[in-house]
């Protein structure tokens, strides 16, 4: 499944977006009560039954592949680990500059 998917563990990049920003911007408390409300709970079947009834037409969206924060966090959690980027100050002699200049790098070995 992960050589088919760019995005694995998560099932697209809609899913990977959603978790990013749950990630990001709430913690644990809040996204399981995120994930609790009725408009992001109901399951596929019930979500095409509802949009039959008001004959709405959308793209088609399956549950999401997490139902708590525990199970998100340990979907990001086997994301692939990459190397951290640092940052080098380059000295230049007999050269003035306003600023100091910076050369943020990673280890291409590592990558």
């Amino acid at each position: 499944m992960q050589e088919h998917n760019t995005y694995y563990p998560f099932s697209d990049r809609a899913e990977w977006e959603l978790a990013k920003f749950l990630c990001d911007n709430l913690n644990q408390g809040q996204i399981t009560h995120f994930l609790k409300l009725l408009w992001v709970c109901l399951n596929y079947s019930t979500w095409t039954a509802l949009m039959m009834l008001f004959q709405v037409v959308s793209e088609t969206r399956w549950p999401l592949s997490f139902k708590n924060a525990k199970q998100l966090f340990t979907f990001m959690d086997a994301l692939p680990v990459t190397p951290r980027w640092k940052c080098t100050p380059i000295h230049t002699d007999g050269y003035m500059t306003t600023y100091t200049v910076n050369l943020i790098w990673r280890d291409a070995l590592e990558v």
